[in-house]
């Protein structure tokens, strides 16, 4: 199993080398016997997906679907496949062979007995926990499951975290929402995998807000109620342990605990990465995946602050600062089952608790945009601090 590439004290993800451990590379019409054509985008150095070449692609990628993409970008996503997987795959950079014979996806295959599926990688964007998403599907296209790969310690651990969220939520009967089931797990070479159901709705339905408002709240109440003190949570308790020796987390964290420590912390289950892009709406009920970072007992209102505060820097590309001042402003309305003060302590605990993965995550995976944005949340904080 060749490893990931390594620059410094950066650990990038290699797909290939992790999905495919004997790449042949350029195709020469002589490669091995059980070898398959990859197009890659946007190039075969640096792929954020992998596709087959194969007809069945283009109608795998047509069935994709998620809040994230509107019929019209789907649409425009698989004519752009198309081109690819005709003309425009011609081009050398966007080519790779591999030997499917020793691969993550036969070793899946086998295990789970799916004959000889096709499988489409998504990267998506470099980030800390970055991890290749594989869509099996059969020659016709159809999607048979999703196989998450972790390849890293903090990939596996988030993995781990997931696995034992998705087995909470099926006990959960009441849920009011779709998670997908799990199918197996195991291990191939230096890679972990987890292979889940699709999860969609029967009738997808616009998002709205308040739906999405009032899915955070079903999520709250899948997990542990209580109405502790500051002082007494096991929240705030749980942070301080994870972010004590975190050079801006720790000492943030110790002076929210003195401040707020006859404050109530009212708890609940949180998703950890409630964002459309993880949410399908509709009827009879919405779908949710990504659970990898879903906990029992969080500060209420954590989801609905984390939508926001995600959209806002991702969708209309506001910075950092100004999203906060907005979520700030509009708490009356984002969380009013709290009293004003409270609403404010929440969310002082929410900035924190994102301070603290940032800060976690960019010693794991340094980069830019993670050490400007801990900066961010650490000023806010900060700044929180020395006028409430």
């Amino acid at each position: 199993m060749c490893p990931p590439s390594t620059n410094g004290d950066t650990v990038s993800l290699d797909a290939v080398a992790v999905l495919w451990p004997d790449e042949v590379g350029q195709p020469t019409g002589s490669g091995p016997t059980r070898s398959q054509r990859l197009v890659a985008l946007p190039d075969s150095a640096r792929p954020r997906q992998l596709h087959p070449w194969h007809w069945a692609s283009i109608r795998a990628t047509a069935s994709r679907r998620s809040d994230d993409r509107p019929r019209s970008r789907i649409w425009r996503d698989t004519a752009g496949l198309a081109g690819l997987l005709s003309i425009g795959a011609l081009a050398s950079r966007r080519r790779l062979q591999v030997r499917d014979d020793d691969s993550l996806v036969a070793h899946i295959a086998e295990v789970l007995g799916l004959g000889e599926p096709l499988a489409t990688v998504l990267c998506g964007p470099e980030r800390a926990n970055q991890k290749p998403v594989v869509q099996l599907y059969d020659r016709r296209g159809k999607t048979l499951m999703y196989v998450k790969v972790a390849w890293s310690d903090l990939t596996r651990r988030l993995l781990r975290s997931e696995l034992h969220a998705l087995t909470h939520l099926a006990r959960t009967s009441t849920r009011g929402f779709a998670v997908p089931e799990v199918v197996a797990t195991g291990d191939f070479g230096a890679a972990t995998w987890l292979a889940l159901t699709p999860v969609s709705t029967l009738h997808h339905r616009p998002p709205t807000l308040d739906a999405h408002d009032e899915l955070a709240r079903l999520i709250q109440a899948t997990g542990v109620t209580s109405a502790d003190s500051t002082e007494k949570s096991k929240f705030v308790e749980l942070l301080r342990r994870e972010t004590m020796s975190l050079r801006l987390t720790g000492p943030a964290v110790a002076q929210l605990t003195a401040q707020h420590a006859d404050r109530a912390l009212k708890c609940g289950a949180s998703h950890g990465d409630f964002v459309p892009w993880n949410i399908l709406s509709g009827a009879p009920e919405a779908a949710v995946w990504d659970w990898e970072r879903y906990r029992l007992e969080a500060p209420a209102g954590f989801d609905r602050f984390h939508f926001r505060v995600q959209t806002g820097m991702h969708r209309r590309q506001q910075a950092l600062p100004d999203v906060l001042s907005d979520v700030r402003t509009n708490l009356d309305e984002i969380v009013p089952e709290l009293d004003p003060i409270d609403r404010h302590v929440h969310f002082d605990w929410y900035v924190a608790d994102l301070l603290g993965r940032y800060e976690r995550d960019g010693g794991a995976h340094p980069s830019a945009q993670l050490a400007t944005w801990t900066n961010m949340l650490h000023q806010a904080l900060q700044t929180r601090l020395e006028t409430s």
